[in-house]
């Protein structure tokens, strides 16, 4: 007989590792760059709050700031309006940010907290398996994706409206740069 394997250990090691990470951070320093070469990023197909099915490869051509979170981390929390800001800001074409919440129950969290958080850009189910396919081990973490699909940027601690833009500013064309901040326009 075949011994039964729990899928509930695995995971619960993975959430007490992003438990741990998320503690050891700092309450509101700057994001920390960790350094990474342009590797492939890892597609996923992932059900929305909205009802859709999300597939990173549908946004391919676009710079992407993929957003790992969970509502029960305070610089995930503090985050999100700047988030909200800067996607707001986003010119029509050429850019995307995409949260992927990444806790026990998120289908049941999720969409009454996007709708009372007011957040304008898509929420995903995330799953052990993409936390793991990023090597997320801790909370918030931010990948910026260029348009070849490929992860040029990664980011752990909360993200300003600041950091996002300077986080993009190697793919937005040189008017944009000069702009203040929350006032991206132009063209890609």
């Amino acid at each position: 007989m075949k011994p039964v394997r729990s899928v509930a250990g695995p995971f619960l090691t993975l959430l007490l590792a992003i438990a741990a990470g998320w503690l050891m951070q700092p309450a509101d320093t700057a994001p920390q760059r960790i350094p990474t070469r342009l590797t492939p990023a890892p597609d996923w197909s992932l059900d929305a709050t909205s009802g859709t099915t999300n597939k990173l490869s549908d946004y391919r051509g676009k710079v992407i700031i993929l957003n790992f979170w969970a509502t029960y981390c305070p610089p995930c929390l503090r985050e999100i309006p700047d988030l909200s800001a800067f996607y707001r800001a986003l010119p029509a074409q050429g850019m995307e940010v995409i949260g992927i919440l990444v806790e026990p129950g998120n289908r049941l969290i999720a969409p009454d907290f996007v709708r009372r958080n007011r957040i304008p850009y898509p929420v995903l189910y995330g799953t052990r398996e993409v936390a793991e396919a990023y090597g997320v081990l801790a909370l918030p973490q931010t990948f910026i994706i260029d348009p070849a699909g490929r992860i040029a940027g990664r980011y752990l601690g909360r993200m300003r409206q600041s950091d996002l833009e300077n986080a993009i500013a190697p793919f937005v064309s040189p008017h944009l740069t000069n702009k203040p901040t929350g006032t991206l326009s132009g063209t890609w």
